[in-house]
């Protein structure tokens, strides 16, 4: 398994890991249990919510994540031009 993304959440993570298996790739969120203990645990990048997909799917699940952040991305902006 690979990580494929990490959240500041654990929603966020839920919400990647649904996005993917919307794609068809299997998908895990692992770290969420430690989110909750956070001020008596040490937590940073390594233990925050993370996503895993199989090894062989890695590649095609950053493809549709980076889709998305893009298509949020130019939603925002375009949200901006309109103010």
């Amino acid at each position: 398994m690979k990580k494929v993304y990490t959240g500041q959440h654990p929603m966020q993570a839920h919400l990647v890991k649904g996005l993917l298996e919307e794609s068809g790739i299997e998908a895990r969120v692992v770290g969420e249990e430690i989110f909750g203990v956070r001020g008596e645990v040490g937590f940073d990048f390594e233990t925050a919510p993370a996503v895993f997909v199989h090894d062989e799917d890695a590649e095609r699940a950053l493809e549709v994540i980076r889709s998305q952040e893009a298509r949020v991305r130019a939603a925002a902006e375009g949200d901006d031009e309109e103010a």
